[in-house]
């Protein structure tokens, strides 16, 4: 909930430790931040105790704090999280799992309050989540880089059901195209991508038959800021309610992103640069953290189960005060996804 545009803030009340407004996560507690006139945003949350995190603001650093959850009690107040925010999950290629943050605490707590699926295991895939028949939720799905073929799970039981039930596709290119997902489109549903860095370009299925056709009938563009290394990124950057390209460079932590959305680099003047979000070994993610209907940037750090989120926006590690610091969701050799479970 979001207080009313003339309400001023009036306080704190409700658990001991909600008097200063920063919340020691050692348990359930309920905090109430009061508004005038009337309004009320009631948050709950459950964890180990807040740690700091990292200390540079220049973006996310290893940290060595055990937190799973840590975020402003400001800003929660104002955007409390809801069904429409984005949540954390992985994918385990060794086994085929898929553990999702169902409940969006930001912490593992079982199967039983998140979500656990297996799909099915082709040792080479690569997981691709989307709502591909926008329903609202985002379904899973796999993407074979050494077949190019595409395994979508169409009515989100987290089944295979087969080609007649489920999605089946298949493009051509090579074993290094790396997918994406996106909604291309306006108010259309999400469909396939891939990012081909042989060709430096894009390839979107416009037209959402989850088939990737040439660029007279899809769309391809070409992004100049490539270099070999860089992983293709996507996301709505300036809430159009279109999914965007760009790109996240491990070696120098910096992102590159289309914020005007014309599938041309046009410079930081035009699109948006970010300057250091990251390190190398992380893997980005994107997601609506905070239900804003604009995508924030983030990463994942496989080696140490740790995720740095902009939950701001601000394209600024700023600490696990003002953004969000995830630990012990994920181990080497898992995958992030992200999506509304």
């Amino acid at each position: 909930r979001v207080p009313a545009p003339d309400s001023k803030f009036a306080g704190w009340s409700g658990d001991a430790d909600c008097g200063d407004g920063s919340i020691t996560m050692n348990g359930a507690k309920s905090c109430t931040a009061t508004f005038s006139p009337a309004t009320a945003v009631s948050k709950k949350a459950k964890g180990p105790k807040k740690a700091k995190g990292p200390k540079s603001a220049k973006g996310p650093k290893k940290a060595r704090e055990q937190v799973v959850r840590s975020a402003s009690a400001n800003l929660a107040a104002a955007t409390v999280a809801s069904d429409l925010s984005a949540k954390i999950g992985i994918y385990r290629p060794a086994t085929g799992e898929w553990l999702l943050d169902r409940n969006g605490s930001h912490a593992w707590e079982g199967c039983k309050s998140d979500l656990c699926v297996r799909l099915f295991n082709p040792n080479d895939a690569l997981p691709v989540v989307g709502d591909w028949n926008n329903s609202g939720t985002t379904k899973l799905g796999l993407f074979s880089a050494d077949s190019l073929e595409w395994f979508l799970d169409a009515n989100g039981n987290g089944v295979w059901d087969g080609c007649q039930v489920d999605i089946c596709s298949e493009t051509t290119g090579a074993a290094t195209d790396q997918p994406l997902v996106g909604q291309w489109s306006k108010g259309g549903a999400d469909s396939i991508a891939i990012f081909r860095p042989t060709e430096n370009k894009w390839h979107l299925d416009l037209n959402g038959n989850q088939v990737l056709e040439s660029c007279k009938i899809d769309k391809c563009s070409n992004f100049s800021i490539y270099q070999s290394g860089d992983v293709a990124v996507a996301g709505d950057w300036t809430g159009r309610g279109i999914t965007q390209i760009g790109f996240f460079r491990p070696s120098t932590g910096q992102w590159f992103l289309d914020g005007n959305g014309n599938g041309v680099w046009d410079r930081c003047k035009q699109d948006l640069c970010v300057n250091s979000f990251g390190m190398a070994g992380d893997i980005p993610v994107a997601g609506d953290w905070n239900g804003t209907a604009i995508t924030k940037i983030g990463v994942f750090r496989p080696a140490t189960g740790e995720w740095f989120l902009d939950l701001n926006g601000n394209g600024v590690w700023d600490g696990p005060s003002l953004d969000l610091y995830v630990v012990g969701f994920g181990q080497a050799g898992d995958l992030p996804v992200v999506g509304r479970w």
